[in-house]
């Protein structure tokens, strides 16, 4: 009966530890997880940027990808000079996998909650970014699919 119940305890324990594993985070230089292993490699250090997404006042969306995590600026004055160029990692978050090209990023500071899905196409070129909530969405941010490239 012993041997019964720790075989039992493994068995739930073995499925348990698949379950915490389908949606690893990445982070930093972790790049251990399931699907294809490239893909981070394949967006680091890129750069991408919108059209105008809103018109009044004018506001374009930046995403960097930097170590594995994410920054985004949903709502910078022009598509030419890049809020995100700076030093550390101050906003660069957590990229979550859901599925083989597509992440959440989630800010979990109660000061500027937000939450976003990225997306991105098959040769990375591109990511099309949809905040699921935004904190001060004023302007209907949470209402739209914004497509950006790469710069």
């Amino acid at each position: 009966m012993k041997k019964l119940f720790t075989l039992y305890i493994l068995c739930v324990l073995f499925f348990l530890s698949i379950i915490s594993c389908s949606n690893k985070i990445i982070s930093g230089n972790d790049y251990n997880h399931a699907g294809d292993n490239n893909v981070i490699e394949k967006i680091n250090s890129k750069i991408y940027v919108s059209s105008k997404w809103n018109d009044e006042p004018e506001f374009y969306m930046w995403v960097s990808i930097k170590n594995g995590k994410a920054a985004i600026a949903p709502m910078h004055m022009n598509n030419t000079d890049n809020p995100l160029e700076f030093d550390g990692d101050l906003y660069y978050l957590n990229l979550i996998r859901i599925d083989n090209n597509k992440f959440k990023v989630k800010n979990e500071n109660t000061d500027k909650g937000e939450e976003a899905t990225l997306e991105f196409n098959a040769d990375y070129s591109s990511v099309t970014v949809h905040y699921n909530y935004y904190k001060h969405d004023y302007h209907g941010l949470t209402k739209k699919h914004i497509r950006c490239v790469v710069k």
